[in-house]
């Protein structure tokens, strides 16, 4: 999400995005043609940026190529999708968006976590600290102000490092649904703008606390990490909806759970970048599903039984 920083002149305005829509029309005019021509040079050598960018429809085929050696979401992952169930529930229903797609998305992430390296783990706890202890509203607004401005490195922005997240905090993955910090400001700046007299989620309250944003995206049982991965569930319809409208309305459930999870762990930057590129050439655009829906689908009945295990409890 490499928007322009917003000038001061009313919080409701901070990390305003425009719509999908006008997003996609602004972000074809901006690409130069060299820079895509090099981009799909690279996407045909590359066999893994050509899986993302040429790949069909073929959900079935794809899932059986890369079945094998997929993780089984154990029960600590599960137990915690119950956990979340009811709150998962009330915000799926206010965005109109599939829970189980939420749910997905969080726990593909939470599996992540729970798999990484004592190296990576003791990093990630550290930054999580590191960030609830050391930055005010100001220092994280003034870094999203550096990082989203047209001078920052894309490169970086797109993947950032151990030492770029050091640096930057809101290039930081947060919490239990490895949010990263920008994102979720760019989401607030978006709920605002199509919440002016209205706030259904109850997150206007972040406009001004970019550190609360921050510490409540950390807490495992906080209900913040739900909300946001609602929103990107939202945002992630509604591109799918206008970007492959046809190809959207046959999928079956649990294919558009799938997307949704792939745009959640990819992003928008790297989802948008296929699609113009694609456009860019006249070509058909046909979401292909990530390595990160993939799992989704290998697990994707236990995530419904235990989503729906929560709904019961309580």
């Amino acid at each position: 999400m490499n928007g322009r920083p917003q000038k001061a002149g009313g919080a409701a305005r901070l990390g305003a995005t425009p719509s999908d829509e006008v997003l996609l029309v602004a972000g074809a005019k901006t690409h130069a043609s060299e820079k895509l021509k090099e981009g799909r040079r690279r996407a045909e050598e590359d066999p893994k940026r050509r899986k993302l960018i040429r790949r069909s429809n073929r959900f079935a085929e794809a899932t059986k190529a890369v079945r094998k050696g997929l993780p089984v979401y154990n029960t600590s992952v599960l137990r915690y999708v119950a956990s979340l169930a009811p709150n998962i529930k009330r915000v799926s229903e206010i965005l109109n968006v599939p829970p189980v797609s939420i749910a997905g998305s969080i726990a593909e992430e939470f599996d992540s976590i729970q798999r990484a390296n004592i190296v990576k783990s003791i990093g990630n706890r550290f930054l999580d600290v590191n960030t609830e202890m050391s930055f005010s509203h100001q220092m994280i607004l003034d870094d999203y102000r550096e990082v989203s401005s047209d001078e920052f490195d894309k490169k970086i922005l797109r993947k950032p490092g151990v030492f770029d997240k050091a640096s930057h905090v809101t290039l930081r993955d947060l919490g239990p649904g490895n949010i990263k910090l920008k994102t979720a400001i760019d989401l607030l700046g978006e709920y605002i703008e199509n919440n002016r007299k209205s706030d259904p989620l109850d997150l206007k309250k972040y406009v001004n606390r970019l550190d609360l944003l921050a510490k409540d995206l950390i807490k495992e049982n906080g209900d913040a990490t739900v909300k946001f991965a609602g929103l990107m569930a939202r945002q992630a319809k509604r591109f799918f909806r206008f970007a492959a409208s046809e190809d959207w309305d046959s999928f079956s459930a649990d294919e558009k759970d799938a997307l949704i999870v792939t745009y959640y762990n990819l992003g928008r930057d790297r989802i948008l970048e296929n699609f113009l590129k694609l456009r860019e050439f006249d070509e058909v655009y046909s979401p292909g599903i990530g390595d990160g829906g993939v799992e989704h689908l290998h697990n994707s009945k236990s995530i419904r039984s235990a989503y729906n295990r929560g709904i019961e409890q309580r």
